[in-house]
């Protein structure tokens, strides 16, 4: 399931494919193990083989609760960052359902250290999937970065804390 390459002395960047199965809870308490040992900026994207929200199957079936779940919980203890797309509606299709499952994800940390950059749903070409493409904008600016909030920070144990010392 995973794949750490670095871009760098401090960012991590993982390409992940999450197989599906009846039970891709194992995959979730890993990427989550992931997260708690990796304090760098981290980049997870690929195939995560799962929908986050209702929205993300566009023609298909309704999706129930139990399809979101482990993706959302995941979310929410990780304060892991979806990051915007452009391009294409969709990621996945078998002609008869359109899901977005390929996805780049972010921590706080990659959040308030990169410069801003998008992400590209490509056409799909040969694949049933799209291809998902980062694109940094100001590469290699050496101008400052602007102030970024992540409601998500309040929640953290050092948060109180690393305030009040400045």
């Amino acid at each position: 399931m995973e794949n750490l390459d670095y871009l760098g002395p401090k960012e991590v960047y993982s390409n992940l494919w999450i197989a599906y199965s009846g039970d891709q809870k194992s995959s979730w308490t890993k990427l989550k193990a992931m997260h708690n040992n990796i304090h760098d900026p981290w980049l997870v994207m690929g195939d995560f083989n799962a929908i986050m929200r209702v929205e993300d199957r566009i023609i298909g079936s309704e999706v129930q609760e139990y399809e979101v779940k482990d993706f959302r919980d995941f979310m929410l203890d990780t304060g892991m960052h979806e990051l915007q797309t452009i391009g294409r509606e969709y990621t996945w299709t078998n002609n008869h359902i359109y899901s977005i499952i390929d996805r780049a994800l972010a921590n706080a940390t990659w959040m308030t250290s990169m410069n801003a950059l998008n992400v590209q749903i490509l056409e799909p070409g040969f694949s049933d999937h799209s291809p998902v493409c980062i694109r940094f904008n100001g590469q290699g600016s050496s101008g400052g970065k602007p102030f970024r909030f992540f409601n998500c920070m309040e929640e953290h144990v050092l948060f109180a804390s690393t305030v009040e010392e400045y």
